[in-house]
């Protein structure tokens, strides 16, 4: 292909162009270097076909200025031809658009085509998760585990179903079988650390998140959950620094200082409780939760005005606010 471009770009170096163009672009994933799970995807050619349609355009215009092109029966049958590819391309794009409506749609039609693909149930399982469809994603666990008895993130998967219904034995079992198949998977780690401290099991629930931090220090979804478990272990200190820790790696989630404000309240340093709460308020000014645990703090800290300002708005966004508090800060 180089040797063709070389003896084609010594006369329309706009081939060189476009040949280099699309070269340059797929080789980054061209899996010499293995990056992914897929070693062929469409998507990555999406930026290399730029090149490729540069030498249609270039390819289009020779052939129009041709000598056979000057004659009328040829030029409309190119014509024609060419449209008539166009169209049928958009067509087929347009019909295969549908099928990508949603992951239930997408993985649908993957499993319609590959019934025996544990992957696609298991990816279609994580939408039906997603949008609270519990029953028809714990099916599509089910089946993907029945498929392939290996597949550690089904375990997890499964394991977040049977969390989401509070059903923990079987969690807890689901991500010991993750863990047991693949001694490295992090989320089966938190996930596990998850359903001890739902269980008020904090000795057990620290050591997975430990372990999970071992593996991943900078998993801030880590952090974040040691952070509350210390908080209700009454360890503010660590506490704070868990979650300190999580905002520097995720500055943009409100609820981290929504809960480093709680451990900051706890622990009696009421401006930092207020500041981090103020933060939350600003990420998400519509959480009625951040402005009744500001209020909280106003009224400890004897800011009575802003306490009851705080906590009418929180009941104006349908927090459920305890009628007692706001007539004890209305007198």
């Amino acid at each position: 292909m180089l040797y063709l471009v070389y003896w084609v770009g010594k006369r329309c170096r706009e081939v060189v162009f476009g040949a280099l163009f699309f070269l340059v672009s797929i080789l980054p994933v061209s899996q010499i270097i293995p990056v992914g799970s897929a070693v062929l995807a469409e998507r990555y050619t999406y930026l290399a076909y730029i090149g490729l349609f540069f030498l249609i355009g270039v390819a289009w215009r020779q052939w129009m200025h041709s000598k056979w092109m000057h004659i009328y029966p040829y030029r409309i049958l190119v014509t024609a031809l060419y449209s008539g590819w166009l169209l049928v391309m958009g067509w087929m794009t347009y019909d295969r658009a549908v099928v990508w409506q949603n992951g239930e749609t997408l993985w649908s039609d993957v499993i319609e085509k590959y019934p025996n693909d544990y992957f696609a149930y298991g990816n279609r399982g994580n939408y039906r998760l997603s949008v609270g469809n519990r029953d028809g994603a714990l099916a599509d666990f089910n089946q993907s585990l029945r498929l392939n008895p290996q597949f550690f993130e089904g375990y997890n998967n499964r394991g977040m179903v049977y969390l989401h219904t509070r059903d923990y034995q079987r969690a807890r079992a689901d991500f010991d079988k993750a863990i047991e198949i693949n001694h490295q998977y992090v989320k089966a780690w938190l996930n596990r650390g998850v359903v001890s401290i739902m269980q008020g099991r904090y000795v057990n629930a620290l050591a997975d998140l430990d372990r999970t931090l071992q593996l991943a220090p900078e998993f801030s979804q880590a952090l974040h959950t040691r952070g509350v478990l210390y908080r209700q272990m009454r360890q503010f200190d660590a506490a704070i620094r868990d979650l300190s820790e999580a905002i520097d790696l995720a500055p943009e989630q409100a609820v981290l200082y929504k809960d480093r404000g709680t451990a900051y309240y706890l622990s009696r340093h009421l401006g930092a409780a207020i500041e981090d709460f103020s933060r939350a308020i600003a990420l998400r000014p519509d959480d009625g939760d951040a402005f009744y645990r500001r209020s909280v703090v106003y009224l400890d800290h004897n800011r009575t005005d802003d306490a009851l300002r705080d906590a009418r708005r929180a009941q104006q966004l349908n927090f459920p606010v305890d009628e007692v508090y706001l007539k004890s800060l209305n007198q």
